[in-house]
């Protein structure tokens, strides 16, 4: 029987390849390391959300990411703007995840199928949709 992977590794293993894959930090160890800090500082299910809210948000930043995590934890729960589709745009998730803001362990794809880095072309459309929406407080 297989063990449970605690939930560090496991948010660590889904975020630091979109930290390096957005450009947020140049390597896996560093955005590791980084994504790790969070987790033990910010619940863990918060920390992806966060970073895609900042791809929304076009805030191609880690400090990015943690003004984000604090915020939401100010207020005492996250409060992402972005709609479904740019998530699945972002993570490039599988259908079933649709109208859920929120990351579902069980439907990601494996990590191996994502490319290691955005090429371009993504990285500006992804600015451009980002660009289109207004982020609105509440």
């Amino acid at each position: 029987m297989l063990s449970p992977v605690s939930p560090i590794p496991r948010v660590v293993a889904e975020v630091a390849p979109l930290l390096v894959r957005y450009r947020y930090e140049p390597d896996e160890t560093q955005a590791a390391q980084l994504v790790e800090a969070w987790a033990k500082q910010y619940p863990e299910e918060w920390i992806r959300p966060a970073v895609v809210e900042t791809l929304y948000q076009a805030r191609y930043k880690s400090i990015s990411v943690e003004q984000v995590l604090n915020l939401w934890q100010r207020q005492g729960r996250p409060h992402p703007h972005y709609p479904g589709d740019f998530e699945r745009l972002v993570s490039r998730s599988s259908p079933e995840r649709s109208g859920s803001p929120l990351p579902r362990v069980v439907s990601r794809p494996p990590l191996g199928v994502l490319p290691a880095k955005v090429t371009e072309p993504q990285y500006q459309k992804l600015r451009t949709l980002a660009a289109v929406q207004p982020v609105r407080e509440s």
